[in-house]
């Protein structure tokens, strides 16, 4: 059984790896301290700005200077950090580290697949009750902001938001949603 080349990046492959693969590799751009090296390993100092300052002499090592440069990056020259493989605590092309704060707190990433999957399954839900996709995510959207039900008559009589609904919302609309606003928000005009 071949594994895969995330599970092997880093050391000499075992007789059963091989073949093809691809991966995803986070990367963060960073600002030299020093003269650096393709492949050299490396760490972050302190962010200035938007800007993460690598550093060779950091006591931790998180990754490399981009191994594909053709010469040494120079102080203050701007380059890409590769993280080291099986180290990023989460990844959808928008990635967490424990060495940098999350810099979007409020925000959800969703790939674009994810997206679409979640798009599908509010449209679905929508349509069971006869209301559009729009109308069912302005109408979360309103009672997040104002506390405002969603009324159609007696369509939503005996019936509850699930929470699976929740996290298709923060998915479709990029925005985090506070466990304590995860209610439901349907209401009868009976």
């Amino acid at each position: 059984m071949a594994r895969d080349a995330v599970a092997t990046m880093g050391d000499l492959l075992p007789d059963d790896a091989g073949g093809r693969d691809a991966v995803h590799i986070a990367v963060v751009s960073c600002v030299a301290k020093s003269k650096m090296h393709p492949g050299q390993r490396i760490g972050i100092g302190v962010q200035i700005g938007k800007d993460y300052a690598a550093m060779a002499t950091a006591i931790d090592q998180i990754g490399i200077v981009d191994p594909y440069l053709e010469k040494p990056v120079l102080s203050g020259e701007r380059f890409w950090l590769y993280l080291y493989p099986r180290s990023i605590t989460g990844l959808n092309h928008y990635w967490t580290h424990p060495a940098f704060p999350d810099a979007k707190p409020d925000e959800v990433y969703s790939a674009p697949s994810e997206k679409l999957a979640s798009e599908k399954w509010i449209r679905d839900w929508a349509e069971d009750y006869g209301v559009t996709y729009n109308d069912m995510i302005e109408a979360a959207k309103d009672y997040l902001k104002t506390g405002d039900y969603f009324s159609r008559g007696g369509t939503f009589e005996g019936e509850q938001v699930p929470e699976q609904f929740w996290e298709h919302f923060e998915r479709v609309t990029g925005t985090v949603v506070k466990t304590d606003d995860k209610g439901s928000f349907f209401t009868c005009s009976c």
